[in-house]
Parts: C-alpha cells; sequence; structure tokens
C-alpha cells in the first residue's frame, strides 16, 4: 500500500486524530481496538472483514497532513453523523497498548477523551512518533521510561492529568523535541539534568507539580529555551544562569547576573522565592522586556538606574521587598510603562508626577510611609490611610446589613409563634 496520510477526528467533548504515514493491515487492527474503548460510538463501518478498505471508515480521511495541529483538528465538530457527543464527560475509557504496534503513526491526538488508566509502555515502539498530546484526561501512574525512545517526537501535551513519579532521564535522549508541556499533574523528585540534552527544546513547563530540589544548571545549555514555567512546586537552592520564569518556590540567594544576558527574553517572574541582595544593573540589558515581577522577596538596595534601559516595559511589580532610597524619576519618563507596584517597601522622598504616575489606579504606593510629594495627589501615607478608612466604612455598612437581618428574622419568628399560637387555641 502506498504512503498516504489518515486523519481520523472524533470532535466535541471527544478529541481524537491519528495520522499515519504507511498503512498496513495490522494498523487497522489497532484500530479495531481502539474501536472497543470508544464504546456509544456509531463505528459500524469498523469490521474486521474490511481492513483493506479502512481508510473508507468513518471518521478516516486520507489526504495530506495537516500543517496545524492540534488546534485544526478541534476545528472539526460532529464528525461523526448520527452521533451526539454532548454531554459525555462520564464516560471513561483506557487506552488500548495495541495502539503502539501502529508502527508508521506520526502524530497521536487523544486529547479531552476521559482516558483513565496508565500511558502503555508499549507507546514506547512509535518510532515516528512525531507530535502527540494526550491533555486534559484523567490519565494516572508514571511516565514510561520506554518513551525515551521516541527519538522522532517534537511535540509532547500531557497537561492537565494525574501523573505522578518522577520524569524519567530517558526522555534526555528526545533530541527533537521541541515542547515538552506536563503542567497540573503530580509529577515529584528532582528535574532530570538529562533535559539539558534536548537542544531543540524551546517550551518547557512543568508548573503545578511537585518537583523538588534544585533547578539543573545545564538547563542553561537550552539556547532555544524560550518558554521555561516551573512555578508553584517545591524548588529550592539558587537560580541559575540565564533562567526566568520561577514564581511562587523557594528560591534564595542573590538574582545571578548572567540574567543580563537574556537580550530576547519578554517576561522574567521570580516572584514569592527568598531572594536577597540587589538587583543587577545587568537586568538592563533585557531591553525586550514587557513584564518585569520580582515581588514577594528580600531585595534591598536602591533600584538601579538601568532599569531605565527598559523602554518596551509594560509591567512593573517590585512590591513586597525591601528597595529603599527614592523612587527613579526615569519610571515616570518610560512611556510604554502602564502598571507600576512598589508597595510596602522602604523608599522615601518625592513622588514623580510624570507619566505612569498621573493615573492613579496605575499605580501602588502604600507602605511606603516616608514618600511623599505637595504635586501628587496623596501620599502613599494617605493612600493607604484611605484604603483603611474605606475598608472600615465597608466593615460598618456590612455590619449595620448584618444586624438589620438578624433583626428581620427575629421579628418574623415572634410573629410567626404568636400566629401559631393564637391558631392553636382556636
Amino acid at each position: 500500500m502506498a504512503c498516504f496520510t489518515v486523519y481520523l477526528a472524533l470532535i466535541s467533548v471527544v478529541a481524537l486524530a491519528i495520522i499515519l504515514t504507511a498503512a498496513i493491515p495490522q494498523d487497522a487492527e489497532s484500530l479495531l481496538a481502539l474501536k472497543q474503548s470508544l464504546s456509544g460510538y456509531s463505528l459500524n463501518d469498523w469490521r474486521d472483514g474490511d481492513l483493506s478498505n479502512f481508510c473508507d471508515w468513518t471518521g478516516v480521511t486520507s489526504g495530506p497532513q495537516r500543517n496545524e495541529w492540534p488546534d485544526s483538528f478541534m476545528a472539526r465538530r460532529n464528525a461523526l453523523p448520527g452521533t451526539d457527543l454532548d454531554g459525555r464527560e462520564s464516560i471513561r475509557r483506557v487506552i488500548p497498548p495495541s495502539l503502539g504496534n501502529i508502527s508508521s503513526l506520526t502524530i497521536l491526538g487523544l486529547y479531552l477523551n476521559s482516558l483513565t488508566g496508565n500511558i502503555p509502555k508499549s507507546f514506547g515502539q512509535l518510532s515516528r512518533l512525531t507530535e502527540w498530546s494526550m491533555r486534559q484526561n484523567y490519565l494516572t501512574g508514571s511516565l514510561p521510561a520506554e518513551l525515551g525512545n521516541l527519538t522522532s517526537l517534537q511535540l509532547a501535551r500531557l497537561y492537565e492529568n494525574s501523573l505522578s513519579g518522577s520524569i524519567p532521564i530517558e526522555f534526555g535522549r528526545l533530541k527533537s523535541l521541541q515542547q515538552f508541556e506536563v503542567w497540573n499533574n503530580n509529577f515529584s523528585g528532582k528535574i532530570p539534568e538529562e533535559l539539558s540534552n534536548c537542544s531543540a527544546l524551546g517550551r518547557l513547563k512543568l508548573q503545578d507539580n511537585q518537583l523538588s530540589g534544585g533547578i539543573p544548571s545545564q538547563l542553561g545549555r537550552l539556547h532555544f529555551l524560550a518558554d521555561l514555567n516551573l512555578e508553584q512546586n517545591q524548588l529550592s537552592g539558587m537560580i541559575p544562569e540565564s533562567l526566568s520564569n520561577l514564581p511562587r518556590n523557594l528560591l534564595s540567594g542573590k538574582i545571578p547576573a548572567e540574567i543580563g544576558g537574556m537580550q530576547l527574553v519578554t517576561v522574567i517572574d521570580l516572584a514569592g522565592n527568598h531572594l536577597g541582595g540587589e538587583i543587577p544593573a545587568s537586568l538592563g540589558n533585557c531591553v525586550e522586556l514587557l513584564q518585569l515581577n520580582l515581588s514577594n522577596n528580600q531585595l534591598n538596595g536602591q533600584i538601579p538606574e538601568t532599569l531605565g534601559s527598559l523602554i518596551t516595559l509594560t509591567d512593573l511589580d517590585l512590591s513586597v521587598n525591601n528597595f529603599s532610597g527614592t523612587i527613579p524619576s526615569y519610571l515616570g519618563d518610560m512611556t510604554a510603562l502602564l502598571f507600576l507596584n512598589l508597595s510596602y517597601n522602604h523608599l522615601s522622598g518625592p513622588i514623580p508626577t510624570r507619566g505612569v504616575f498621573r493615573n492613579q489606579s496605575a499605580i501602588a504606593l502604600i507602605g511606603n510611609s516616608d514618600l511623599c510629594s505637595s504635586e501628587f495627589p496623596k501620599s502613599s501615607a494617605q493612600l493607604s490611610s484611605g484604603l483603611s478608612n474605606r475598608s472600615k466604612f465597608l466593615i460598618i455598612v456590612g455590619s449595620f446589613a448584618f444586624g438589620a437581618l438578624v433583626l428581620t428574622a427575629m421579628v418574623y419568628l415572634y410573629v410567626h409563634r404568636r400566629k401559631k399560637s393564637k391558631d392553636e387555641h382556636v
């Protein structure tokens, strides 16, 4: 049989996509096994006696491989005629291990299918697989080490499941891997340093797991890495050079000066750690930066003048630290700046009046009692006091409202009981 592409889609609550580069009868048999796990769907023409023409089966289309995946699959709805796929979230399905026998499989999408159970070890035999998505299911268990044999794999999306265990070190053999997204699972243990061998990796999203230990410094070798997210884990230790998006962990030490080498990065988020020391002046070299969040740390010293070089910066959050000195006047000259939070530091002196400071709703300065300005409408202390007074007002109004509600209920009960007592006497 000549090489061709097979596209299968069951779209709505269910999304399934299979693409083959070269089909053989054994592949049809594996699809029949898949049919058994998709109970409740009209696949009556998927029959044992019709293996030679399985490209004509309902939902199977031969044609060129789609350029956009998997989003383009999601565009097709009700692909199966006469089948209502809505409202089937309660259906649970198990992945048939025989899918691992389809040696010609290049793209496999089993996302949003209410799949349960483990990922079969047989998937390690899919040597031609390039794109694989099983996101947003109910998968459990660990990632099989055999998946390290998928050396053609470029995209793996397994996020929003209940997978657990450690990330196999064998994944370091996936030299073609460009996107690895396993966020919102239950993975634990350390981040394997072997991932640094995935030289093509551009997106690594491991947030919302239970990973612990230090961050491998070897990840700095990933020169194509543009999207790294490790937040909401239990990571600790120092920040390696050239890593930028690590909020809400237990990282300590100083921000490395080498961070200034990330001249193309657009977002740096190190909020909610235990970082100390001063902001490195080299941070001003990140001239493409749009968002900088260093809040909720233990940083100190003055806000460096070099941040004035960040002319594209739209969001700056340095709140809840120990910064001192005056607010740099250049912040008022940063025309792209739309939001500024310097709350709860030890800043003092005059408040600039230009640029972002003209919009009171765009700045937060409370918790800096030594700030003052004759031109600025409200000092930091006044802002803090104003917020406190409003809070008190809301508490008072709420108390009165609650008291009135209780009094109304008591009157109602009293009248109801009086009426009931009179009825009994009658």
